[in-house]
């Protein structure tokens, strides 16, 4: 090849140069002519030959063997020996050195020429060979994909790996990882048997989920890519194959799959939620009639009737049967939070039929309240919410049954105490203490149990956001909270919530009488589509000293307020009605009389009853079912003080 350079090694003089005019007239390039094998290596650091013609006897201590083996090993320069000695000791030692051609003495041009050319092609194909062996030898040893190949079989040994796959199964070094056999990788060994019995069937898999485990125990979820090459005898002589750590995949895909089924479980909440509020409507107006001539009744007949204690007992279930449709249906609304100065031993007493009925018969259900319990700044629901999901919690870990306790208690905690829980600060707390006697928690899950999808139950059976919802309310409420437990001793919850003050109002006399509270000959329009609502109402108004005029629609009010001339010192108006709402009405009928009294009322539990609007914008709203002493009492309010 034209441009190739070429050191001559010759310790006769004459024969040397008549190598260099031949290589010359050839074309080649000359770089210099050495005697001794130590000169030879001296010219090859400064002159950087691309081939060196090497006689093997030299002048030195070095023959041409010996320097031929140093220029291979240190500058990777191809030697091609040109010399007269041709014994096989000679040839045995030359060959050693893996020279890239051997001339015997004397040699002809087309000899030397070939040789040459041969030797310089070899050598340029053996340097790309190397340096595309070294690329992808770089590309797979920094890959993050692990790349492996193994014996097969059941006790398989891996032959060859890189470092992406020792780190991924958590292992310091490639050597470290190759101690192990293949099934140590494995959680499940019949699953190491079924992918060797699918690669002996197809000769390869492609992206082959497989559930393996780290050096510490710890699941890996791998994805394996291998073919399989067969030895002469038709046994597996190795495997081949590529493994990704698709864990973190598989969780974003397991989480995907929880919120698609958290948002179906949302609609469906927001559709009964729907549904629940407009049957509540029409059991509201039930229970209204119900609890409303249960106590007209109760007010025509003597005390020692013998039917009072029996319609005493309808209204008293009346009563229970609204407190539960109330706090079902807000249960399950979407609404803002409104923080209040808030007892959470009331909360609790409310909502503790609710919860027997959530936690099963098999259950027994008590409380230990504290007396003077101190008030919180927040919302009923929130804690209702709390409390609830933390009983259905405990609920869950007695399938068999057991106990649950509700304890609420004072508590103060001092500059000391902090130190043993971060989140604690000195202050006055209130403590919530859900305890139940159920299968208990073992340390691994307590430090896992409030992060989000997190849950220990089979699938279909909980979404795993419960206790990540408590543990938001109580990070709401610049709480915190401690859970005690061990397996098969139950399980305590203590939720700390911080105190706030507030002046407690004078309980107000509860034995109501309807002559205290009736009219002067006040003139009210009752708005009313429920026939037996309106019959009710009018009825309770009439019998206590007004004057009552019922409409069944907002067209029949307009009708009767134009034909009376607008004399009339109340309304008092259904919210939600066919046709034209109540507060449409109202509006209308206070463009023409502004000083007109309001009083408004619904069945609904939710948006639709407007409650929050009427408040911000001074109307007064009775929330049904109601009790006539509860409708005489606020529209004497209304009448004396105004809207």
């Amino acid at each position: 090849m034209k441009n190739t350079h070429i050191l001559i090694v010759e310790d006769e003089n004459i024969v040397a140069k008549d190598i260099e005019n031949t290589l010359k007239r050839m074309g080649y390039t000359v770089t210099g002519i050495a005697s001794s094998g130590e000169e030879a290596l001296k010219k090859v650091t400064n002159k950087q030959p691309d081939l060196v013609l090497m006689d093997i006897k030299l002048k030195g201590n070095m023959d041409g063997i010996e320097a031929a083996k140093q220029l291979r090993s240190n500058f990777n320069i191809p030697v091609v020996f040109l010399t007269s000695y041709s014994d096989e000791e000679t040839l045995q030692r030359a060959k050693a050195t893996e020279p890239y051609g051997f001339i015997l003495k004397p040699f002809s041009e087309d000899d030397i020429h070939s040789t040459i050319e041969i030797a310089v092609y070899k050598h340029i194909i053996e340097k790309k060979l190397r340096e595309s062996e070294e690329k992808y030898r770089t590309l797979v040893e920094n890959l993050n994909i692990g790349v492996y190949r193994s014996t097969g079989g059941p006790h398989g040994q891996f032959i060859q790996a890189n470092p992406a796959i020792a780190k991924i199964f958590g292992y310091s070094s490639v050597s470290e990882f190759m101690k192990i056999t293949v099934s140590h990788l494995y959680t499940n060994p019949s699953e190491m048997k079924e992918f060797i019995k699918e690669i002996k069937k197809r000769g390869y898999v492609k992206g082959k989920e497989l559930k393996l485990k780290k050096k510490n125990g710890t699941p890996l979820w791998g994805s394996v890519t291998a073919r399989v090459l067969y030895n002469g005898n038709g046994g597996i002589k190795w495997i081949d194959g590529v493994i990704e750590d698709i864990t973190e995949h598989k969780r974003l895909i397991d989480d995907k799959e929880k919120l698609i089924t958290l948002l179906l479980q949302s609609q469906k909440m927001e559709s009964i939620g729907r549904l629940a509020g407009g049957v509540a409507h029409y059991y509201n107006n039930l229970l209204t009639s119900i609890m409303g001539f249960s106590e007209l009744v109760l007010y025509k007949i003597d005390d020692n009737s013998p039917i009072r204690k029996d319609i005493e007992s309808i209204k008293k279930v009346v009563k229970e049967a609204s407190t539960l449709s109330r706090q079902l249906l807000e249960f399950s609304q979407k609404r803002k939070i409104q923080l209040n100065f808030l007892n959470i031993n009331e909360t609790i007493r409310r909502i503790k039929q609710m919860l027997q009925g959530l936690i099963g018969e098999n259950i027994i259900l008590t409380t230990a309240l504290e007396p003077d319990l101190e008030y919180v700044k927040s919302d009923s629901d929130l804690i209702e919410q709390l409390i609830v999901n933390l009983a259905v919690n405990a609920r869950d870990s007695m399938p068999e049954g057991g106990r649950l306790t509700i304890k609420t208690e004072n508590v103060i905690i001092k500059e000391n105490d902090c130190k043993s829980t971060p989140e604690k600060r000195p202050g006055k707390y209130i403590c919530i203490s859900i305890s139940d006697t159920g299968v208990g928690i073992d340390k691994d899950t307590i430090h896992r149990m409030f992060e989000p999808f997190f849950s220990t139950k089979e699938v279909g059976k909980g979404l795993g956001l419960g206790l990540s919802v408590v543990y938001g309310i109580v990070k709401q409420h610049e709480g915190w909270l401690n859970v005690e437990s061990e397996p098969k001793k139950g399980s305590t919850f203590k939720i700390y919530l911080p105190v706030s003050t507030k002046k407690t109002k004078e309980k107000s006399d509860k034995n109501i009488f309807l002559e205290k509270y009736s009219g002067n000959g006040e003139t009210v329009l009752v708005v009313e589509d429920e026939d037996v609502v309106r019959e009710l109402a009018t009825r309770v108004f009439r019998e206590n000293g007004y004057v009552a005029f019922a409409a069944s629609n907002a067209t029949e009010a307009k009708e009767i307020f134009k034909k009376e001339k607008g004399q009339f010192h109340l309304i008092f108006s259904d919210v939600v009605m066919p046709g034209e709402s109540g507060p449409q009405l109202v509006y209308e009928l206070l463009s023409i009389k502004p000083e007109l009294k309001v009083l408004f009322s619904s069945g609904y539990a939710d948006d639709k009853s407007q409650r929050t609007i009427f408040k911000e914008r001074g109307f007064k709203f009775l929330q049904k079912p109601y009790a006539p002493s509860d409708l005489l009492l606020i529209v004497k309010e209304i009448l004396h003080n105004g809207n």
